[in-house]
């Protein structure tokens, strides 16, 4: 009787053993294998919607980094297909005049005061991932860290080591690539940078867009709020 009682015993524990959830059992190994862990280190990885800044009126005709970053926002907002060229066209023109429309502003075509406004920071319509990687996370003072950026639009950016130094204004570097005959371009752009932690502590790095008025040490500082594109927390031990 003892030992019929025994080999049921044995089952039952089995088969409640089979129905618990995986992650109680690794939670109860994990009790089991000592309180020692190994320090985090890696890239961190943040998406975040991208913040743009107009630092000028925007009209047909026009060229640079901020009217791709126009298009990129109308593509976004708009049935703006024309992709983020650079270039200030018909098509750019049409999109803005129609985005304007659904906004109750005057249908110019023409980015002005008031559009800007509406676009600018701290707007959060805009849905462009920003991949902000730090490697190491962590480490032993002085620290030596590599920052790197993946995004899709051209344009200036600057990165706050969150100890008082900046990298100064980083220009993206971008690279069109198509995959096949019938693809659109596929644009991607990188920034990069290096930096070395001296003094132990928590750090918090931020990428920001780059506004010169915004770092200016001489002259007239601008009063621009700007929206932090990613954050990554550093650890000097």
């Amino acid at each position: 009787m003892t030992k019929l009682y025994k080999k049921h015993k044995i089952y039952i524990f089995a088969f409640l053993l089979a129905l618990m959830p995986a992650s109680t059992l690794a939670a109860a190994n994990s009790g089991n294998a000592g309180s020692s862990t190994a320090a985090a280190v890696g890239s961190a990885t943040i998406a975040s919607p991208v913040c743009f800044v107009f630092a000028r009126n925007l009209g047909y005709g026009m060229r640079g980094s901020d009217v791709a970053n126009l298009q990129s926002y109308l593509a976004a907002n708009t049935k703006y297909a024309g992709g983020a060229t650079g270039y200030f066209g018909p098509l750019t023109r049409a999109a803005v005049a129609a985005w304007q429309a659904a906004n109750k502003i005057s249908s110019t075509g023409y980015i002005g005061p008031l559009s800007r406004a509406k676009i600018s920071c701290p707007s959060n319509e805009t849905t462009t991932s920003v991949m902000f990687n730090a490697n190491p996370l962590s480490g032993t003072a002085p620290l030596a860290v590599d920052f790197s950026v993946s995004l899709k639009n051209a344009g200036q950016y600057i990165i706050e080591f969150g100890d008082g130094a900046n990298s100064g204004p980083l220009q993206s570097r971008c690279l069109s690539s198509n995959s096949s005959l019938g693809a659109p371009n596929a644009i991607s752009c990188g920034i990069s940078a290096e930096h070395s932690y001296k003094i132990a502590g928590d750090y918090t790095a931020t990428l920001l867009p780059y506004i010169a008025c915004l770092y200016a040490t001489t002259g007239v500082r601008c009063m621009i709020a700007t929206m932090p594109l990613g954050q990554v927390k550093i650890t000097a031990r």
